[in-house]
């Protein structure tokens, strides 16, 4: 956790959440100009990235640990729990 840690503030710009230190944000811009949040949910060796592109953020990650090429897609399930994509009615 600590070599993560230190590799997310100083590489990728993330911070971590006060009130859970597995939890890592940053904001993003759109391309549109809006702003929202980038998430990096990390449990033990498990990571799930909430971004409008995030296998961009994952392989940067990739680049200091060691993450399987075939487990870079689209979450089926985390920590047990069915993910899916939803969009809302202005279509993001």
């Amino acid at each position: 956790m600590k070599l993560l840690q230190s590799y997310s503030k100083k590489s990728f710009g993330f911070r971590n959440c006060i009130a859970d230190p597995d939890l890592w944000f940053k904001e993003g811009v759109k391309k549109a100009g809006s702003k929202y949040y980038i998430y990096i949910c990390v449990y033990v060796d498990d990571l799930l990235c909430l971004a409008k592109n995030p296998k961009n953020y994952i392989l940067q990650i990739k680049d200091y640990f060691p993450i399987r090429e075939e487990s870079i897609e689209p979450p089926k399930m985390y920590l047990g729990a069915d993910t899916k994509l939803v969009k809302i009615a202005s279509g993001e």
